[in-house]
């Protein structure tokens, strides 16, 4: 019943979403295509979430609507803020930055177990990354009008992070992750946490 009543989001800007694999991501990978225009269709059919919706119940939508009114209109220019400072953040041996594009780590992670990578190394899917293992991931978000937004950040993610986690592996200190965007906009970025059976983190 959701889904025959939810409305067309009438502030959805098309430029913002292409019917094609963004630039970053891999244009060899068909099936990524397909995903990419199926999870645009279930977007434009779910809209924007309500307070209607379980889910969202207690949750202002209000911002997502200005949000999008205003995207579009947003300069596409690379940003000159510097990095955030480490100094004074809780010390852990797991601290790394993520710009949309490049992961670099202050120090080497030495836990074994324990995996972090890019979704994409340029435009090419990161090798560490099988294609079937990959697909796997994304398809595992349920068609309802609740996750709507997850079939938005379908259509448009760029980039993201694998963080893993193996089973029975348990970490003492905690992962710190820095999100640095490259551009004065809005970016959509997929990340995906695999945290393995018996697993702490």
């Amino acid at each position: 019943n959701c889904l025959n009543h939810m409305p067309k989001n009438p502030l959805l800007p098309q430029s913002m979403l292409p019917d094609v694999p963004a630039p970053l991501l891999d244009q060899k990978m068909a099936w990524l295509a397909n995903f990419r225009k199926h999870a645009l269709g279930q977007f434009k059919e779910f809209g924007l979430p309500s307070a209607k919706l379980e889910k969202w119940r207690y949750v202002s939508t209000n911002v997502l609507e200005d949000a999008y009114a205003a995207v579009s209109k947003q300069p596409l220019t690379t940003t000159s803020a510097a990095p955030v400072s480490l100094e004074n953040q809780p010390f852990s041996s797991l601290h790394a930055d993520f710009n949309g594009i490049d992961l670099k780590f202050m120090t080497s992670p030495k836990e074994k177990g324990l995996q972090i990578e890019t979704l994409f190394k340029g435009n090419k899917l990161n090798p560490a990354l099988t294609e079937n293992i990959f697909q796997g991931y994304l398809e595992s978000i349920a068609s309802t009008p609740s996750n709507s937004l997850c079939f938005l950040n379908g259509a448009i993610f760029t980039n993201g992070l694998l963080i893993k986690i193996a089973a029975g592996v348990k970490l003492d200190e905690p992962i710190h992750l820095f999100f640095h965007p490259a551009f004065n906009l809005m970016e959509s970025w997929r990340h995906i946490v695999d945290i393995g059976d018996e697993a702490s983190v």
